[in-house]
């Protein structure tokens, strides 16, 4: 995996990764250590409903109090500077084909317009901000299915 791509300001932001997934973390440890950047890993089979989704993200990121549980709240807590010092920010979800699988389809649009709002406004910050989606080969087709635009992980 190619730091750069995780620490680059311009998009592509969405990403997906296919694979084993201990091995994509470890990777994305080492980068952390460095000093590059800051991983957050959530489970997309534990995030399949909208609530729970808030409940594995706001845990992953320890999001503050003021958090209040939809999309403007999550857009507002991410782009906020002020709670995180992170440089660059890299959101992991492992399973990630199932992440919101159980919620209506429009919900995944909400989350991907926060997500590439979130790196629009960090990057006049000069910070960067990334996603990726994880899964294994024998669910790719099922990632690739529901999250059709991400795009592949250098």
């Amino acid at each position: 995996m190619n730091a750069k791509t995780l620490i680059r300001l311009d998009g592509p932001w969405l990403h997906a990764s296919i694979g084993d997934s201990g091995e994509l973390v470890d990777e994305l440890r080492v980068l952390e250590k460095k000093g590059k950047l800051t991983v957050r890993v959530i489970r997309g089979r534990k995030a399949s409903t909208v609530p729970k989704f808030f409940d594995e993200i706001a845990a992953a990121l320890q999001l503050p109090p003021q958090f209040g549980e939809n999309w403007d709240s999550l857009l507002d807590c991410l782009s906020d500077t002020h709670w995180s010092d992170a440089k660059s920010l890299v959101i992991c979800f492992l399973h990630g084909s199932r992440l919101l699988e159980t919620a209506a389809s429009d919900q995944q649009g909400h989350l991907r317009e926060v997500f590439e709002e979130t790196a629009k406004r960090l990057k006049k910050a000069g910070r960067s901000f990334h996603a990726i989606w994880h899964t294994t080969i024998g669910e790719a087709a099922a990632l690739k299915a529901r999250w059709p635009d991400l795009s592949p992980l250098e």
